[in-house]
């Protein structure tokens, strides 16, 4: 696989191909692309096309990657934006199935990228050829195109290839940076109702601005509006065809049940756009959907 990725890059000015070892001084060493332009600095790992970090020129990192973030490979990398699907969060079906999907912990390809002036567009994509059917029954391929500049942009274009109507649930999971989560403020979604995953998923209306004094769990469904994250960055992140929206921050005590969370719980927040729980969608056979997120500065 190195070899192609590389004879793939041979030809760009501001993208190579690195490892985790040598980016992120990790024992083991991953495959990433690593973008190093004059608009951002950017990281995206080959298992789940997951991005892993996110730095417009003249910035801090927008993301949050663990330091205990292993690199394992087929496992999960905390931090940064993977991607939950073809089912979000605890499979509802059958709850013994890998949380959020399997996607992220597998291996996608380099499908194409381009440096423009003041950004650069990369596509990696994944098929899934349904020959793991008590895993997930349907076949489907899956396309990430990334826009990385001085915003960032994520588009999500999924395709049912097999031959029944198929059900997908996902989310752009990102982890964003923050100097201190209990003095983080996420706004935008007052008077809307979520699901509270601290409390069976009873609904609840929001009231106000989101804050982080303890754990926060939320499905919000149906959402147009963007969310603002006001902590170390001020950021605005929206969705196109992407309705809900996942707020989370483990708090002390789940965190310290996690691994590769700990005690850096109060260095992140999730703000994260899908299509979940009651958002979720059905594909025709050979049917596409696609969806984008969208993370700009605040002005």
């Amino acid at each position: 696989m190195m070899n192609k990725l590389k004879q793939q890059l041979n030809n760009c000015q501001y993208s190579y191909l690195s490892n985790s070892a040598a980016i992120f001084q990790k024992a083991y060493a991953q495959d990433v692309i690593v973008i190093d332009s004059p608009s951002c600095y950017a990281v995206i790992a080959i298992q789940g096309a997951q991005l892993l970090s996110f730095k417009p020129r003249g910035d801090n990192d927008w993301l949050w990657l663990s330091p205990r973030a292993t690199f394992e490979p087929n496992q999960a990398i905390r931090g940064g934006i993977p991607i939950c699907l073809p089912w979000f969060g605890v499979n509802q079906e059958c709850p013994t199935k890998p949380k959020h999907g399997f996607v992220r912990q597998q291996n996608w390809n380099l499908k194409g990228i381009t440096e423009y002036e003041n950004h650069t567009e990369i596509t990696l994509d994944f098929q899934y050829a349904g020959d793991q059917p008590d895993l997930f029954a349907h076949s489907f391929q899956c396309e990430l195109v990334f826009e990385l500049g001085c915003e960032l942009k994520m588009q999500i274009k999924l395709k049912n290839t097999s031959v029944l109507t198929a059900p997908f649930s996902w989310a752009f999971h990102s982890y964003f940076s923050v100097n201190n989560s209990e003095e983080a403020l996420v706004s935008g979604l007052d008077q809307q109702h979520y699901l509270d995953n601290t409390q069976q998923l009873r609904s609840v209306m929001q009231s106000e601005n989101i804050t982080f004094s303890g754990e926060v769990d939320r499905v919000y469904q149906d959402c147009t509006q963007a969310q603002q994250l006001s902590a170390q960055h001020e950021l605005d992140i929206s969705g196109d065809q992407c309705p809900s929206c996942i707020v989370w921050n483990p708090g002390e005590a789940q965190a310290l049940k996690m691994a590769d969370v700990n005690n850096h719980y109060r260095d992140f927040i999730c703000i994260e756009r899908g299509c979940t729980f009651d958002d979720s969608i059905l594909l025709n056979s050979n049917s596409e959907f696609h969806s984008t997120m969208r993370i700009k500065k605040n002005a």
